[in-house]
């Protein structure tokens, strides 16, 4: 097998890998498929979509919320800062 058809091999199952994304995608966001595509975005530090989260708490827990809404807040902060740390031990950790 040449070189040439080694890359047009990688390229082939590049460009099938993404209009297999592509197909998916379409399917869960089509009529029978139910799902919204949002623009919230994915917050890799806490694992999730914290906006929809949010989103999703509000709505389905109104009385909850208000109680609740504190204390996430105070639960987030530590969170983060715990994440914060974890991440950059990890990046020096690869870096070094």
């Amino acid at each position: 097998m040449s070189h040439k058809c080694i890359c047009q091999t990688m390229f082939d199952n590049e460009v099938n890998e993404k209009r297999f994304e592509s197909d998916i995608e379409s399917a869960l966001i089509s009529p029978a498929g139910g799902y919204v595509k949002g623009e919230d975005i994915y917050d890799p530090k806490f694992g999730l979509f914290v906006d929809t989260l949010i989103d999703f708490i509000q709505r389905t827990q109104p009385r909850d919320w208000f109680g609740l809404r504190t204390q996430i807040c105070t639960e987030l902060d530590y969170l983060s800062r715990n994440a914060d740390e974890a991440y950059n031990k990890t990046e020096n950790n690869l870096s070094n």
